[in-house]
């Protein structure tokens, strides 16, 4: 299984790190078989893709982890990442861990989670580091997120005011131990300042029916 530190060292030498979606056994053994993969993410987008589901507000946990599971028997050398959906860690730092650790046990070969928002999730990401567990984290359009906002350009770091305060939260989770950054529909001026600025990798992930796709630090 791929590791974190083989991502770091790539990110060190300023290399793209690229990674995929998958959300089954079948798009996994995709992934695993096109090689040149760094990165493949269990994403929450299978309420949508796979499920039939409007959005993936209604994921569970155990949907992430039954789905997280068909992934990691095909996904053997990229670095394996999972959702944690909505409902599963807002709640308390203690509600995050326990969540990440079961995603991290019952999943055996997905090795760290990914979790949606700003500087409100600073808690839950330092509790889940304090073990061991690395914590990416997804900036811009949440779509976790939508009942609360509308998710419009002014939200997506296209203004002035916008574009700082993503690149203030980027900065607060780095420091809370976030081990990278992903930026959802971003634009290019908000994601050059922090790929200029943060210490960690910044992954683009664009924004559309496939949630990760190819991607590239950016």
């Amino acid at each position: 299984m791929g590791t974190l530190r083989k991502l770091l060292e790539k990110h060190g030498k300023r290399k793209a790190i690229v990674g995929l979606t998958a959300w089954d056994y079948p798009s996994g053994l995709l992934a695993q078989r096109a090689g040149g993969i760094d990165m493949v993410l269990v994403s929450d987008s299978l309420g949508k893709i796979v499920l039939g589901l409007p959005g993936s507000i209604g994921l569970s946990l155990d949907d992430m982890i039954h789905h997280a599971k068909a992934v990691a028997r095909a996904v053997k050398t990229p670095f394996l990442l999972a959702d944690l959906p909505m409902g599963s860690y807002e709640i308390s730092p203690e509600q995050a861990l326990t969540s990440a650790i079961r995603m991290i046990k019952e999943a055996p070969g997905v090795s760290g989670v990914k979790l949606e928002g700003g500087k409100e999730i600073i808690p839950q990401v330092s509790k889940i580091t304090s073990a061991g567990i690395p914590v990416f984290c997804q900036v811009g359009i949440t779509p976790q997120r939508t009942i609360q906002t509308a998710n419009d350009e002014e939200g997506t770091g296209r203004s002035e005011v916008s574009a700082s305060e993503i690149f203030d939260d980027a900065i607060c989770l780095q420091n809370a131990g976030a081990v990278g950054i992903m930026l959802t529909a971003v634009s290019q001026e908000a994601a050059k300042l922090m790929r200029d600025h943060l210490t960690v990798p910044t992954i683009g992930i664009g924004y559309g029916l496939f949630a990760f796709g190819a991607v590239c630090k950016v």
